[in-house]
């Protein structure tokens, strides 16, 4: 069972916080501009919550099973979300991660869901 903790973030709103993970559950990367990312759901259970972070200020958009993409213009339909903090996924899923901005870092953690 995954357990978290109450902490604040780099703004200082309160969020929650988690054990940190072994090596093959987070992942890093830096972001240049327009240049999309993947990352694969690793195989070691089912069903993952991936927990997100990112550059304070950052514009990063993600899309899952699908390229992530930035918005550029009037209002359209869209399979990409802005800095998503947490979400459910599966092994196998493929994340993808692009940002309009110069450069972006980006974690991702996948903590198992029992």
């Amino acid at each position: 069972m995954t357990m978290f903790n109450i902490g604040r973030d780099v703004s200082g709103v309160p969020s929650y916080s988690t054990e940190f993970p072994d090596l093959w559950q987070n992942y890093t990367m830096e972001l240049a501009l327009g240049v999309a990312q993947n990352v694969v759901v690793p195989d070691r259970g089912k069903v993952y919550r991936a927990v997100f972070g990112y550059t304070p200020g950052s514009e990063v958009w993600v899309a899952k099973n699908t390229t992530a993409a930035a918005p550029s213009g009037a209002a359209s339909e869209s399979l990409s979300q802005l800095n998503p903090v947490i979400r459910n996924v599966r092994y196998g899923d493929t994340l993808s991660f692009i940002t309009p901005d110069s450069v972006a870092r980006v974690s991702v953690t996948f903590e198992m869901v029992k």
